[in-house]
């Protein structure tokens, strides 16, 4: 700290650890946020991948079901020629 003189050299100081301590604060508060935003899209991101996988695998399956279906009906006309 610099050589004290007087009362305002002793207010300045203060001030500038204060403003020291309040940016730090800040960048906590700042970097708090950032996480628990990271965090809330990273849940719901994860949230809607398992939406899409439900639907991808509903909508495989009765298709993949209905062409095989549709095979065996085919050939089974074939073979009833």
């Amino acid at each position: 700290m610099a050589e004290i003189k007087n009362i305002d050299d002793v207010l300045e100081g203060l001030k500038a650890y204060n403003e020291k301590k309040m940016q730090e604060l800040f960048a906590l508060a700042r970097e708090k946020r950032a996480r628990q935003k990271f965090e809330r899209a990273e849940k719901a991101a994860n949230g809607e991948l398992e939406k899409v996988e439900a639907v991808v695998e509903e909508s495989a399956e009765p298709k993949a079901n209905e062409t095989l279906e549709r095979w065996k009906a085919l050939l089974g006309e074939l073979g009833k020629k």
